[in-house]
């Protein structure tokens, strides 16, 4: 079964725009990483492989880019729905919009961050599936602005919705967020068709009604 640290995500690559150490992060996974803050400095010894660029790709899911500049401490989450009140799987606990939030969050402070100090900025939330199940994204969307503001957490830049879905790459150090819109032929299609087996993988017990009701023919999204 899978815990939530194999929830954290371990691709790494090396960005050749960039030349970055870099984490991909998959669906339903999250990264943390420090970076020399305005309050702190690494100790000297210590070997702490620097992590520069923090990437994923959208659809209807969504991403929150969270940092304290203060602690250097950064991180990214992943999400596929926007919340779940029901006891679920470990495995599926990251794809929920509720969960993800949390586990990032606690997960920045205990490596020193503080919630007062985080800035956020959010992107995702495509409608790229089709029937109900485009509704997807506008409810991802809306979840992470609401949760932000339950966690007192400043919102600094959003590009959320429409019709695309998204490559995004986060600096953690700078706080940049870089969204490039995919079209057709940069893999829209396979973002559209990955999210929509997943989503109907779920059990349909771990889904309150509200999100039940935001897909009544789900069926329809296996491929």
């Amino acid at each position: 079964m899978k815990t939530m640290s194999e929830c954290v995500a371990t691709h790494r690559y090396v960005d050749r725009d960039t030349g970055l150490a870099a984490i991909k992060l998959l669906p339903c996974e999250y990264f943390v990483t420090r970076f020399e803050g305005e309050g702190t400095a690494q100790p000297r010894g210590r070997q702490q492989e620097s992590i520069g660029l923090l990437s994923t790709v959208l659809g209807s899911c969504v991403s929150a880019c969270l940092r304290d500049p203060v602690a250097g401490v950064a991180g990214m989450n992943h999400y596929m729905l926007p919340w779940t009140h029901q006891a679920c799987d470990p495995r599926h606990g990251l794809r929920y919009g509720n969960h993800a939030m949390a586990v990032l969050i606690e997960a920045m402070e205990r490596q020193g961050a503080r919630r007062e100090r985080m800035e956020a900025k959010v992107t995702g939330g495509g409608r790229v599936m089709s029937g109900s199940a485009a509704r997807v994204g506008d409810a991802n969307a809306d979840y992470v602005i609401q949760s932000l503001a339950e966690h007192g957490i400043s919102l600094l830049a959003r590009d959320l919705g429409g019709p695309s879905a998204r490559r995004v790459h986060y600096l953690p150090a700078s706080g940049r967020m870089l969204v490039r819109k995919l079209g057709a032929q940069e893999g829209a299609e396979r973002v559209r068709q990955q999210e929509s087996r997943l989503i109907a993988e779920l059990p349909s017990r771990e889904l309150p009604r509200e999100i039940r009701a935001l897909m009544p023919d789900v069926k329809e999204c296996r491929t």
